[in-house]
């Protein structure tokens, strides 16, 4: 006869299985503790990788930045530019405009001693071409 099992003692088989559970869930275990230390391990890329992310863009907006001031200076000295010709021009222009106006007052006044010349034949003509003379510019005397 078989002797009846002991309610307090897992029989043979009994363990068996109850050791491949324990098995079982000692690898889940494991590899739950894996995954979420692999879990870790990408929070740490993720984080090292945004870090990294983030420090390339902080070097874009300073090079743009850099960019930015140098096109700023580089306008600015054209501008600059632009202006002092600009006083050139003007300057030269008016200059111009007086050297013609001198020049066609002048040539008025020539041409009223040159009237007189002609008007009056008994005038003194030495006064009159002495007038002229003075009249005339320095280069043409």
């Amino acid at each position: 006869m078989k002797s009846p099992k002991n309610p307090g003692k897992p029989g043979g088989n009994a363990s068996a299985a109850n050791f491949g559970k324990a098995l079982d869930a000692l690898k889940v275990g494991a590899s739950t503790i894996g995954d979420i230390a692999g879990v870790f391990a990408e929070k740490e890329r993720t984080r090292r990788a945004l870090a990294e992310g983030h420090a390339q863009v902080r070097r874009a907006e300073e090079d743009t930045r850099q960019v930015g001031m140098k096109t700023y200076a580089e306008i600015a000295q054209i501008d600059a530019q632009v202006h002092g010709r600009k006083l050139d021009h003007i300057e030269t222009m008016q200059r111009m405009s007086d050297a013609h106006a001198e020049e066609m007052a002048r040539h008025r006044q020539r041409e009223r001693v040159l009237d007189k010349l002609l008007e009056s034949p008994h005038g003194d003509p030495e006064q009159l071409v002495d007038g002229l003379r003075a009249l005339l510019p320095e280069n043409r005397r």
